[in-house]
């Protein structure tokens, strides 16, 4: 499949908030996909979105993280 996998942390490649894989699959002739969860102003969201939309979140030196 990939290499993102559960319990990574991602975002969108277009930008997004850190976000968790909570797994990933693929289904007979789709693409692969990942379940994702974050917070945002203290409220859950749960989305599907394709592997090939992710990247790895990457923290800065600073202790931050990229966006």
């Amino acid at each position: 499949m990939s290499e993102i996998k559960a319990g990574d942390v991602v975002q969108l490649k277009s930008g997004s908030p850190p976000m968790t894989v909570e797994k990933t699959d693929q289904h007979e002739g789709e693409q692969p996909y990942a379940i994702c969860t974050w917070f945002e102003n203290r409220k859950y969201f749960s989305e599907k979105f394709s592997v090939a939309s992710l990247k790895p979140y990457v923290e800065d030196s600073a202790g931050g993280f990229f966006m």
